[in-house]
């Protein structure tokens, strides 16, 4: 079997309805279990903040939205666009905060709950590519999914709304810097995506869900 026919079969196999069905329901488990980890933080904060809190949860959430939209052919790319990108920025964010802090997250959880951690988000960046192949994102939507990032961030570092960690950060620290390059280095890849025509097709549904 030459590399083309593997990479077939690969993608043949993950975008069947049993695989992608199964991709649904484990995302909207790690989504109940994002929003139970965000628990005490939703205390501390203003109800009126509270849609900024829980940054994986909610692109997990996303992602299984658009699997369900896509699987019953039907598309909205403002959802695949927070699917992506969510995805993508707050799974590898999320193992850098975790590599970058590990002793401080390492004194306060156990070990299996940081090693979930670390792999279920390794896994949320690698699924965005799901997402990707079979989307299509005007510049509009680009530009509204960028704009919510952005916002997301400054909220983040200035109101200290971003996820609970081991010490203390601003808007001035690496944490915080890592996550803002991730939405305008994210700008470039949606660019380079659109200028180099490596978009999905949403038309070809039915030859790859089986």
């Amino acid at each position: 079997m030459d590399s083309e026919q593997f990479s077939k079969k690969i993608r043949e196999f993950l975008y069947s309805e049993k695989v992608l069905k199964l991709i649904v329901a484990v995302n909207l488990m790690g989504t109940a279990f994002g929003f139970y980890y965000y628990r005490f933080q939703f205390m501390e904060t203003s109800p009126l903040l509270w849609i900024f809190v829980p940054d994986s949860p909610l692109a997990t959430l996303a992602v299984a939205a658009s699997i369900i939209f896509y699987l019953r052919n039907r598309r909205n790319s403002y959802l695949d666009f927070l699917a992506f990108f969510g995805n993508l920025k707050y799974g590898v964010w999320t193992v850098f905060v975790l590599l970058y802090m590990q002793q401080g997250f390492l004194n306060y959880q156990a070990l299996p709950l940081y090693i979930f951690l670390l792999f279920s988000h390794g896994l949320m960046a690698l699924q965005a590519f799901l997402i990707l192949d079979y989307s299509k994102f005007s510049w509009k939507t680009s530009l509204a999914g960028f704009s919510w990032f952005l916002v997301n961030d400054l909220l983040d570092y200035s109101l200290g709304i971003h996820s609970t960690l081991p010490e203390t950060v601003d808007f001035f620290s690496p944490v915080a810097w890592t996550a803002v390059s991730m939405t305008l280095a994210g700008a470039v890849i949606v660019y380079l995506v659109k200028k180099t025509g490596l978009k999905g097709n949403f038309s070809e549904r039915e030859k790859r869900v089986i």
